[in-house]
């Protein structure tokens, strides 16, 4: 999928769907056939459905939660920002090996330890919203109309249905 599709990826929520497609033209057929999972890691998966450009903002997101998750500040509750740390370090850990966040209980534990940190460090209350410096929201826009039009092209190209039919020897009726 990333090779066939570098770009855009092959969308959100479509590697399921794909990936016994995809395992059929690598040999993967019969007994042998792939069974609708997970690219088994949280980043090749992204990189799957998201592309390379999909992906930016997410890595960018990370690098951000990792700088908050390990700055040094006098504020906060050293015990439960300790705990907060650990647990997402164990969702890192999780996360290059498996898929967690798939689940959606998983991913409110998430989100809840990320808020939690950001309590606790003192960044949920203060927080006023500062404007993007001019390069940051020029960087944004190329990248959304990058991964639209790439999007486009391959929604209207391989991954449309009717396409994808014919490619992969599905029955398909308009």
């Amino acid at each position: 999928m990333v090779q066939e599709h570098p770009i855009a990826g092959v969308g959100v929520g479509a590697f399921h769907t794909l990936v016994r497609d995809f395992g059929w033209m690598r040999g993967y057929d019969g007994d042998d056939a792939l069974t609708p999972d997970n690219a088994q890691q949280w980043l090749r998966h992204n990189l799957a459905e998201l592309g390379v450009v999909g992906t930016i903002p997410v890595i960018w997101w990370l690098v951000l939660l990792a700088m908050l998750l390990f700055q040094r500040t006098s504020g906060g509750d050293r015990l439960s920002i300790g705990f907060v740390r650990a647990a997402l370090l164990g969702f890192l850990v999780a996360s290059i090996f498996g898929m967690p966040a798939q689940s959606a209980a998983v991913m409110i534990t998430f989100w809840t330890f990320v808020f939690w940190l950001l309590v606790e460090r003192g960044t949920g209350s203060t927080a006023t919203g500062t404007a993007w410096t001019k390069f940051a929201a020029i960087a944004t826009a190329i990248l959304v109309v990058i991964h639209a039009a790439a999007t486009i092209v391959d929604a209207r190209g391989d991954l449309w249905p009717r396409n994808r039919s014919v490619r992969f020897g599905w029955f398909y009726k308009n």
